[in-house]
């Protein structure tokens, strides 16, 4: 009898080993998703009104909604080709590209206050130096023949000041610990690519890091590297080296491959076809996924007040999902849209509220019932040791 019931014991006290361990692995968890204009590209967070911008590049307009709500707040029309978002917190404006304009949004008033026109057509990517006050902007080889430069506006002229000459520019990252932008750049017909880094003092390149490809910057504060899509890996590069220290493999780009710093956790998450990926950047490696189903997945950023990541799916209309940080359980997919808006084709800013139906997602679902399976089987071991516990004590004689 005893036999049995400590095998009993040992199988079970197994079994709860390896719920624990199946209970640490993160998968992300989906909580909504926002329809918004045609095509968006860029996403951006506003810390000071806790509020999203997504930039669409079809439809011509960029529509801010709140992160506790998700529901869209207002649509600022009649922007041409706009693309790239970058948040000046220093004067509280929202930064757009759009085709041969760049501009101010006031977050405050949510209307543009400021048109930099003396820009390089075909603008793309964006990022802000916040220890300078000024916008870093590159422009598309792609469908013009463009310079390749960089150009830095003063935000507080709302002017070009400088031109930075660079090969084939594509996205930037801003190093606010050492006042640098990373720009992730390719050497044009003559092939290649490497990671220039561009003093913001000087606005000249100090050095260049050679890498396998071009692709998409996060900024990693608490680390000090930088996160690059280098063709089919993530590399990460230190900003105190500024040598390539990690490579992350086993990611999927697909489509675009935008990435984003989470601060809360330390992690990167990566926009990819079909999926969004979380990266650890204490041990450089994917520990979660999160089936999207995004056949153009363009724009990624994370909300530090809600601790949510926010992606972009780039179609007509395209879609925003809202993805928590902390959720664990099984990885779903989740493609039905909860909120949506209109655009208009006034030029006028324009306010629209929505009220979005939230409803728990299958990941949820599957976290909560493997958090009450565990708990379950921890009650149910408890009362098996217990039990044999009780049997297996010496039996005491009671005198009279």
């Amino acid at each position: 009898m005893k036999a049995k019931a400590t095998k009993f014991l040992g199988f079970m006290i197994i079994l709860l080993f390896a719920l624990s361990a199946a209970n640490t692995v993160r998968a992300i968890g989906v909580t909504t998703t926002v329809t918004v204009g045609s095509n968006p590209v860029g996403v951006a967070y506003d810390p000071a009104t806790h509020e999203v911008f997504v930039a669409n590049y079809q439809s011509d307009d960029v529509q801010i909604f709140s992160d506790s709500t998700n529901a869209v707040v207002a649509d600022i029309t009649g922007l041409p080709g706009v693309y790239d978002l970058a948040y000046d917190s220093g004067k509280g404006e929202m930064w757009v590209t759009g085709g041969t304009v760049a501009y101010a949004i006031s977050d405050a008033t949510k209307a543009i206050v400021g048109n930099v026109t003396d820009v390089l057509p075909n603008l793309t990517r964006i990022a802000y130096d916040s220890g300078k006050g000024e916008i870093f902007v590159s422009a598309s080889a792609y469908d013009v023949p463009t310079p390749d430069v960089v150009q830095v506006i003063s935000d507080s002229s709302n002017k070009v000041v400088d031109n930075i000459t660079t090969q084939t520019p594509f996205a930037m990252v801003y190093d606010s610990a050492k006042g640098e932008i990373f720009l992730s750049q390719s050497n044009g017909e003559a092939g290649g690519a490497n990671i220039a880094v561009i003093s913001d003092t000087t606005n000249s390149v100090n050095t260049t890091i050679p890498v396998s490809g071009t692709g998409f910057l996060a900024y990693d504060s608490a680390k000090g590297e930088i996160f690059a899509q280098t063709g089919y890996t993530v590399s990460v590069i230190s900003d105190s080296s500024n040598k390539v220290v990690a490579t992350v493999s086993g990611v999927n780009f697909g489509w675009e491959g935008t990435l984003a710093y989470d601060s809360g956790k330390g992690e990167i998450y990566m926009n990819g076809e079909n999926q969004v990926e979380v990266i650890s950047d204490s041990t450089n490696k994917v520990i979660g996924t999160w089936n999207t189903s995004f056949s153009q997945p363009t724009g990624i950023a994370y909300d530090s007040g809600t601790g949510e990541i926010f992606a972009a799916n780039s179609l007509i209309p395209g879609t925003v999902a809202v993805i928590s940080d902390s959720s664990s359980g099984t990885s779903v997919s989740s493609t039905s849209p909860t909120s949506s808006v209109t655009s208009s084709t006034s030029s006028t800013p324009t306010t629209t509220s929505t009220s979005p139906t939230t409803s728990p997602s299958s990941s949820q679902a599957s976290s909560t019932s493997l958090s009450l399976s565990y708990l379950l089987l921890v009650a149910v071991t408890a009362g098996v040791i217990l039990s044999l516990t009780l049997v297996t004590l010496p039996r005491t004689k009671i005198r009279a």
